[in-house]
């Protein structure tokens, strides 16, 4: 049984970058799923950019309206729901039918300033699937070896969930490489994410959240 990789796109759309990216996943016949800092959403060529990448067959997510302040360091918990709901209602037709919110992680840290309780009820009533991810390169600091790190984290996992960013205006640069990469050492690359990745979902809590969960 092959090893698996789901690749994922944080921080988008961008107009120029987005549509490098979907150009390679074409080329490669792979299906993503991408993140949007909503608020992009009000330009018209990002999010056109956007529509693209639904049309031609990827899962579309909210990462956050504003993406300035984790849930889990906001002063006042309750700020949690403007922004998912923010997100959502700017996403529209976009939002894949089973809604998905990406905690922002500041540098795509995983630990408790991703949520807040007030968000994880709020996406718990509303019926959101959250997604997190295995890894991020963190490209903008690593723009001459994000691939390789890459590579060498998903050779230690069964299913890893990476995090990259459309948002990067080289990404289009490497991400062929990435693909590449990957199918040389024999993975399978699928839209779906591995259970570890989904604490929320179905209006249930399937892991283990006290990691990721602020409390005052």
């Amino acid at each position: 049984m092959s090893k698996k990789v789901t690749l994922s796109f944080d921080d988008g759309p961008n107009p120029e970058s987005t549509h490098a990216v979907l150009d390679v996943l074409a080329a490669h016949g792979i299906k993503s799923s991408f993140f949007s800092i909503c608020s992009k959403l009000d330009e018209p060529d990002a999010r056109a950019a956007a529509a693209r990448a639904v049309e031609e067959g990827h899962w579309y997510g909210s990462h956050s309206h504003y993406h300035k302040t984790p849930m889990g360091w906001m002063e006042d918990f309750n700020q949690a729901i403007a922004e998912i709901d923010l997100g959502f209602d700017a996403l529209g037709d976009l939002a894949t039918p089973e809604r998905m919110y990406r905690p922002f992680g500041f540098g795509g840290v995983l630990d408790t300033r991703l949520l807040n309780p007030v968000a994880v009820q709020h996406l718990l009533d509303r019926g959101y699937r959250c997604v997190l991810w295995d890894f991020t390169p963190r490209e903008w600091n690593n723009a001459d070896s994000w691939v390789e790190m890459c590579l060498e984290y998903c050779d230690q996992k069964e299913w890893s969930c990476l995090a990259l960013r459309d948002s990067e205006q080289t990404i289009g640069d490497r991400i062929d490489a990435l693909v590449v990469g990957l199918k040389n050492n024999g993975y399978e690359i699928v839209q779906d994410f591995p259970e570890h990745v989904v604490p929320i979902a179905n209006g249930k809590i399937l892991l283990d959240i006290a990691d990721y969960v602020a409390t005052k």
